[in-house]
C-alpha cells in the first residue's frame, strides 16, 4: 500500500479542524495519466508509486468532492479543461458574478491574481 491508509486518517482528522472553502477547483486527470506522468518524468522518488495507489487516491478524491459539492458553502468545479497552461488562468473574484476562471485576454475585473 502507498500510505493511503495513513493518508485517509490524516484526512479524516483534518477535515474535522478545517474550514470548508466556498470554492474548490479540480483539474480531472485519469489515473493512467497520471502515471504516464510520472514515468515520464523519471524522479526517482515518484516511480515507486503504483498504479493501482493512484486509482485509490482517485477514488477519494471524487468521493471528497461528492462531499464539497453536498455542502451549502462549496461550489466545485470539476473537469476544467484549459487549452493554456497553468499560470495563463486567471481567477476572477467579483461579488455579483461569483469567481470564475477565464484566460487572460478575457479578464475585465481588477480583481485578479494568476494561479
Amino acid at each position: 500500500m502507498c500510505g493511503y491508509k495513513y493518508y485517509k486518517q490524516l484526512r479524516k482528522k483534518a477535515l474535522k479542524t478545517l474550514l470548508v472553502p466556498h470554492t474548490t477547483l479540480y483539474l480531472d486527470v485519469q489515473p493512467e495519466t497520471c502515471n504516464q506522468r510520472i514515468l515520464g518524468r523519471g524522479r526517482d522518488y515518484e516511480k515507486s508509486i503504483p498504479l493501482d495507489c493512484l486509482k485509490e487516491l482517485d477514488k477519494s478524491y471524487k468521493k471528497f468532492l461528492d462531499e464539497m459539492r453536498s455542502s451549502q458553502k462549496s461550489l466545485v468545479n470539476e473537469r476544467l479543461t484549459l487549452k493554456h497552461t497553468i499560470p495563463e488562468a486567471i481567477i476572477s473574484e467579483d461579488e455579483e458574478e461569483g469567481t470564475q476562471i477565464q484566460k487572460p485576454k478575457d479578464v475585465k475585473n481588477s480583481k485578479q491574481r494568476i494561479i
